[in-house]
């Protein structure tokens, strides 16, 4: 479902980063409950 939404926006000025943002701060939250889970 969210890829459809993002396929949607592409065409927007400025959807790009605003990914780029979403994707990188999903990536590091993540990474946090990988991390707690291993410990």
């Amino acid at each position: 479902m969210s890829e459809r939404k993002f396929a949607r926006g592409l065409g927007k000025p400025g959807t790009a980063a605003q990914l780029r943002e979403t994707v990188s701060q999903v990536v590091k939250e993540n990474t946090v409950l990988v991390s707690r889970r291993q410990k």
